[in-house]
């Protein structure tokens, strides 16, 4: 007969198992773990039996199982699950122990969930806000609909592309109405009060009337060369908006998907192109002072790059966003994911007008960088801030030598007011959708471009 201490858990654990976690579940007082071992599924039930250390334990399964880690659990079986009471002496838990960490990746562990459970698996397809009839609505959802701009889905992927689009074509005619003189524009004081140290940065544009003549010469301005450089665009729902108003653009990521739009995206810009749907405008003639008709630009197809920008990152699981997994081999005919740098050979980057980025991830920090010290226009809306991929990033100091100034960049806060301080130009804007939506631009005014013959960014 099993013996129990006198806090109701087994003394002796007769079973000993291991596996990788593909699946977890933590709650207050237990963690639910799925193991996987060959095609062998296990479900681990870890329970917490200490009162007085709940919140510790917690933490300690949060930190230590993750997902694609394996682990080895002393237990017993009840009623076909494997039961485990972990234990803390003197500041070591017993009865679970770290085999090996990132034993297979995000892909090996959506593949085993999806194996062992379908069902979790199947999303309900997201209704066409754009379609439905709003008198089959209630007013409820009406206004819930409204605007539906979110992370998810591709309604609001498409028109957030749509709203970063805008807001840099703004900019470009700002520049061609000011003469350079992007600066003088309001601040923001909306926003200016989330941080100190970049209020002053913080300036909201003038939706002022512009005519159609500025317009054409914003478009013109930013199909120079190879065009606008959407970095880390993912599907390309930026470029889908660049492309529909006949603007040139190429998407660069490195993921296999890079600017594959979903179906319902990728026939509209084909329907927008054969049907070639040429909206003329008008503009004034400085020489003769005649009205004359412009055409404006049809729709065109964007182009993709799988590659890296500027260059390789380091510290973060690059297989992962490459699409390849830890015991796949790239193909020796595709070759590494190469790296987009203003030495390549197909000289995107050294003749770009404009880089844009909407929620780059880790590519933030390289994008600022790159833009700064080629003074190329850019805009890009950060997003997480990945405090410890980046232990040497620092919020800007009074004093540079003072080593006690010095505080790790952990909020988005803080982020922004890295970013900004790398050049005195950078300015920050709000626009218009849900989320992470304060966008770090600047057009380096009254600056010629750097060109660069170095291998690095």
């Amino acid at each position: 007969m099993q013996k129990l201490e006198s806090n109701g858990f087994s003394s002796n654990p007769s079973s000993i198992i291991n596996g990788v976690i593909f699946r977890r579940t933590i709650r207050a007082s237990y963690a639910s773990l799925d193991l996987i071992k060959g095609d062998t599924h296990t479900t681990v039930l870890v329970q917490f039996h200490q009162i007085k250390k709940l919140a510790s334990s917690r933490s300690y399964i949060r930190r230590k199982c993750k997902l694609g880690t394996e682990i080895e659990l002393s237990g017993d079986w009840v009623d076909g699950r494997f039961h485990v009471d972990i234990v803390e002496q003197d500041g070591k838990y017993l009865r679970l122990s770290i085999l090996q960490k990132q034993k297979l990746d995000m892909i090996a562990c959506q593949r085993a969930r999806e194996k062992f459970y379908p069902s979790c698996n199947k999303q309900k397809a997201k209704p066409d806000f754009d379609q439905v009839d709003n008198d089959s609505m209630s007013k409820k959802k009406q206004k819930k609909n409204e605007g539906n701009t979110g992370h998810g889905g591709g309604i609001g992927k498409r028109r957030q592309g749509e709203i970063v689009r805008d807001f840099l074509m703004r900019l470009v005619v700002k520049q061609f109405e000011k003469k350079g003189e992007v600066d003088n524009v309001k601040v923001d004081t909306e926003i200016s009060n989330r941080s100190i140290s970049t209020a002053d940065r913080m300036v909201i544009l003038d939706h002022n009337d512009v005519d159609e003549r500025t317009i054409h010469q914003a478009t013109e301005f930013l199909n120079r060369g190879s065009g606008v450089m959407d970095v880390a665009g993912g599907s390309g729902h930026v470029s889908l908006a660049l492309s529909l108003k006949g603007i040139r653009s190429t998407v660069i990521d490195p993921r296999e998907t890079v600017g594959k739009l979903p179906a319902r995206d990728r026939k509209a810009l084909k329907k927008a192109i054969k049907a070639k749907q040429n909206s003329f405008t008008m503009k004034d003639n400085d020489d003769s002072g005649d009205i004359m008709v412009v055409p404006s630009p049809p729709p065109i197809q964007f182009d993709a790059l799988r590659a890296w920008f500027a260059k390789r990152p380091d510290g973060i699981d690059t297989k992962f966003r490459e699409g390849t997994s830890n015991s796949e081999v790239l193909d020796s005919a595709k070759g590494p994911i190469t790296v987009c740098t203003m030495c390549s050979p197909d000289n995107l980057l050294s003749s770009c007008s404009a880089i844009v980025a909407l929620h780059p991830d880790e590519a933030t920090g390289d994008i600022v960088d790159f833009a700064v010290k080629h003074r190329l226009p850019f805009l890009i809306v950060p997003c997480c801030v990945f405090s410890r991929l980046f232990p040497f990033r620092f919020i800007p100091a009074k004093d540079a030598n003072d080593p006690n100034q010095k505080k790790l960049v952990s909020t988005y806060e803080e982020l922004l007011a890295y970013l900004v301080a790398k050049d005195d130009s950078i300015r920050i804007s709000k626009l218009d959708f849900d989320g992470s939506n304060l966008a770090i631009w600047s057009t380096f005014p009254n600056e010629e471009r750097r060109e660069s013959k170095s291998l690095d960014i």
